[in-house]
């Protein structure tokens, strides 16, 4: 049976992906070469998802070399079964989760690339370029907060809500090993049904590490000019902006952006897919610390004499939502 999302050319030679130029290339000594979306080096394995119940594994001796996609900057689909519960998954993913702090408040975020690349919201960073980002990590001894202070927005996408960070880590010295970060995968947004059990993560009032579950209530709650969303019933309060909205597998299929007004249970997330186009273009989001407020303004097209004039744009019904943040 032919893996899902993959092609394996008949010379058996060369198993690629189906979208190369995305994808991670690992070249055996063999001379077989494997094309993915994301491959992970970790103790000198590499650690391939051909879309089986179980990855590929090389070890450093089979490798003669890997080439990194300039455009890989997450990966997609976590192999094997959805976790046990709810406790389990978040454990398992808890790592990734970050606060986000600028000099007016907080937010969340999660990391989606070891080498540091943060996703949040735009309007969580907005108008600022200090930014702080802290990490917790599991050791020996407990959970270690590591507050991280050299921030680079790369990218800001408004219209999306969207904004793309890099923890700037100090070059290894000889013999060390680069610093790397504890990921999460992208999930697919849409292949999530109403019911489905989903789970968010963040920092809601800044208590960091917090986990609240809940079911999808639709996929497509369209909110007027600010697009579609995922409306789930996991409770999110403000300082959960930008942070993930997990399925049961540990991935993201959403970034929580909003809540319901004066309401419980109604919580909005940017879908996954919508995260996926702005991290794949995101050279036309990126950021120009020159101009903050960032983008364009444009004159309206001309109109025909006699024309009927645009209609002035409404301001949004802020008692129907409000951000979290």
């Amino acid at each position: 049976m032919r893996p899902p999302n993959f092609l394996i050319v008949a010379t058996a030679s060369l198993i690629t992906a189906t979208n190369p130029l995305q994808a991670d290339t690992l070249v055996l000594k063999n001379g077989t070469e494997i094309s993915a979306p994301y491959i992970l080096e970790k103790d000198d394995q590499f650690i391939v998802n051909l879309g089986k119940d179980e990855p590929t594994v090389f070890t450093k001796d089979e490798v003669a070399r890997i080439t990194k996609a300039s455009q890989a900057l997450f990966r997609t689909n976590r192999s094997g079964e959805p976790f046990e519960n709810i406790k389990i998954a978040s454990e398992k993913v808890a790592e990734a989760s970050v606060l986000v702090k600028n000099p007016g408040g907080l937010g969340s975020g999660f990391v989606i690339d070891p080498r540091g690349y943060v996703i949040t919201n735009a309007h969580v960073i907005d108008g600022t370029t200090k930014v702080q980002i802290t990490v917790f990590k599991k050791t020996e001894s407990g959970l270690e907060r590591e507050v991280h202070k050299k921030i680079k927005i790369l990218a800001v996408n408004r219209r999306d809500d969207l904004a793309l960070l890099k923890i700037e880590v100090p070059e290894p010295k000889e013999g060390e090993k680069p610093q790397r970060f504890k990921s999460v995968p992208m999930g697919d947004s849409l292949s999530v049904s109403a019911g489905d059990d989903i789970f968010a993560m963040g920092s809601p009032q800044g208590l960091d590490r917090t986990v609240s579950s809940g079911t999808v209530s639709t996929t497509e709650r369209e909110l007027g000019e600010s697009g579609v969303f995922i409306q789930h019933d996991a409770p999110i309060n403000p300082g959960n902006s930008g942070g993930p909205l997990f399925n049961l597998k540990g991935e993201v299929i959403g970034v929580n952006s909003r809540k319901g007004a004066n309401s419980d249970g109604l919580g909005f997330a940017i879908p996954s897919s919508l995260v996926k186009f702005f991290l794949n273009h995101r050279d036309g989001f990126a950021f120009d610390p020159s101009s903050q407020n960032g983008g364009f303004i444009y004159n309206r097209p001309p109109t025909a004499p006699g024309a009927r004039e645009f209609e002035e744009p409404t301001e949004p019904d802020t008692e129907a939502t409000e951000d979290s943040e």
